[in-house]
């Protein structure tokens, strides 16, 4: 015997049997006052049988026909005197289930249903599920389009016209339920915790038999597992408590996170226990799984879970710091979809200039938004050369580069072949002429150079070159040339026309005739005043005053 139902008075009992109590019956019986009579001729079994305000008695199974009528395969329905079809009749899969919406009394067949065909032969494609209501057929939502939702093996509404399924199925509607759920338009669909057996979900079916009552649901089935809890084919899901008020844990559908998840079942004053066997309001998850949390308040509980998919993510930063010179470029580096700098950049690269924290958000390839900081910390400056140089009582030329910026060292080069070093020196040279002074000053962030010409032509202490007295300069003052020939002795000398501050005006070599010195200066050009002519040789350096005109 698989069910029974009281309807119009009389006790009726579906099954799989031929005969009860010695009268002949084909799998559907009432109980009379004068004894068992068959209702109906049923070519195969009845499973089930449902109610409908005691108006219709409806009957599903696995039989083709009733009575002989084939279009009655598989539903049927009893007015108390005879039986009719549900348009033709379920063409495809088996029917296990049948309950009566409360509110609207259709029936709702569930089972391996793919499809049943309308009183004028049109075939509707269902998935598990239907509706039978004002002589049509129609679907019953989509969240039965899962492929892990094979059948539906019982059905039931509350008052409230929630529909309860148990059987074989682990997903509904992008929810995973586990072969147990409840389905409502108003909130479409939910678990009950963890479910059954979900340690192991398979497209099984678990789940046989689904009792209600004002505070509990009751199920029954082959499972070892209902929730948390070990749990031999019964098992008691708690929906309501009068005396505390009624629990509902809900962590939300299946997701995926980046790195890491706060799991918050979001309820006060309750005790808590999660499947990884912490005690708190919420939890932080770091690795892929299922999640689940029981509450409890007084005799009043509630569970969920959730399977979360953690995929892994990486600081954008290798280290916590980052130095250099001046002004630093940071690299985020590459394979990022976007990047927002604190800066207000949002390239792969930004550039700091003073001692900060930096911070950068960036998407990666999973979509995951990865915010990470750095502290850029300048090291130094890079240096700037510069000098002054005047010469002192002493005949000495003194050099100052307290003004160079952020030097560590400073290197001199007198351009006469000697060197020193520090910010301010003094050098002796050995003769009036014109050098190019290099200064180099470093520290650890570079190295910058300077150099200057620096005229010497104030040394009186040194012998001057006897021979340059004995030439002749002519005519003196002079207006466009003027001519400078004597004996100097070697094969050339130096010419050069300064001014009286020293500043060259040009320079030329000039070969000597048998150490004899004999050559025209063009003087166009210059403007009138004193000039000093340079005369340097073999003998030495020696000067000629010249008057232009």
């Amino acid at each position: 015997m698989h069910d029974f139902e009281k309807f119009q008075g009389e006790v009726y009992v579906a099954g799989y049997f031929t005969q009860i109590n010695g009268a002949p019956a084909t799998y559907l019986a009432k109980l009379t006052g004068s004894g068992w009579v068959s209702v109906g001729t049923f070519n195969g079994r009845v499973y089930e049988l449902a109610n409908a305000g005691d108006s219709l008695l409806y009957a599903v199974g696995d039989f083709t026909q009733v009575d002989g009528n084939s279009a009655m395969a598989r539903a049927a329905r009893y007015d108390g005197n005879s039986w009719a079809a549900l348009g033709q009749g379920v063409t495809g899969g088996q029917v296990y289930t049948v309950g009566i919406h409360p509110v609207t009394g259709a029936a709702y067949l569930g089972g391996t249903l793919s499809s049943v065909r309308q009183a004028d032969g049109t075939t509707l494609s269902v998935a598990r599920l239907v509706k039978w209501e004002n002589g049509q057929w129609s679907a019953v939502g989509d969240f039965t389009n899962e492929p892990s939702f094979t059948r539906v093996n019982h059905l039931t509404f509350d008052a409230e016209a929630t529909l309860y399924l148990t059987g074989g199925f682990v997903m509904a509607g992008g929810e995973t339920v586990n072969h147990l759920m409840r389905w409502n338009p108003a909130f479409g669909v939910a678990g009950f915790g963890l479910g059954l057996n979900h340690a192991a979900p398979t497209p099984g079916a678990p789940g046989e038999k689904i009792v209600l009552t004002d505070s509990s649901l009751y199920v029954l089935g082959s499972f070892y597992k209902a929730g948390i809890n070990q749990s031999m084919q019964i098992a008691r899901y708690h929906l309501d408590d009068p005396a505390t008020g009624a629990i509902v844990v809900d962590l939300g559908a299946d997701t995926t996170a980046c790195g890491e998840l706060v799991l918050d079942a979001g309820l006060d004053d309750v005790d808590y226990i999660w499947n990884t066997g912490a005690q708190t309001r919420s939890i932080t998850v770091s690795a892929t799984g299922w999640y689940a949390v029981t509450a409890f308040n007084g005799n009043c509980a509630d569970e969920d879970s959730i399977f979360v998919t953690v995929v892994p993510v990486s600081p954008v930063f290798a280290t916590d710091t980052v130095a250099g010179c001046d002004e630093i470029e940071v690299d985020a580096g590459p394979g990022y979809s976007s990047y927002a700098w604190s800066t207000g950049d949002t390239s792969q690269t930004t550039w700091v200039n003073d001692n900060s924290p930096l911070t950068v958000t960036v998407i990666d390839p999973n979509g995951c938004v990865i915010t990470d900081t750095i502290f850029a910390e300048i090291t130094g400056y890079s240096p700037s050369a510069t000098f002054t140089f005047a010469p002192d009582d002493e005949d000495q030329m003194a050099f100052d580069a307290s003004g160079s910026y952020e030097g560590e060292t400073y290197s001199w080069d007198f351009g006469d072949g000697t060197t020193g070093s520090g910010v301010q020196v003094i050098h002796t040279y050995s003769q009036n002429d014109t050098f190019l002074v290099t200064l180099v000053v470093e520290n650890g962030c570079g190295t910058d150079t300077l150099r200057q010409t620096v005229v010497v032509d104030f040394l009186t202490s040194l012998t001057p070159w006897q021979a340059v007295a004995a030439l002749r300069l002519f005519p003196n003052p002079a207006r466009e040339a003027v001519v400078v020939e004597g004996s100097l002795g070697g094969q050339e000398v130096g010419l050069a026309l300064l001014d009286l501050n020293g500043r060259h005006i040009w320079t030329r070599r000039v070969a000597l005739r048998g150490g004899r010195l004999e050559t025209e200066l063009d003087l166009r050009g210059l403007a009138p005043g004193v000039y000093l002519i340079q005369l340097a040789g073999a003998g030495g350096t020696g000067y000629l005053r010249l008057a232009v005109q």
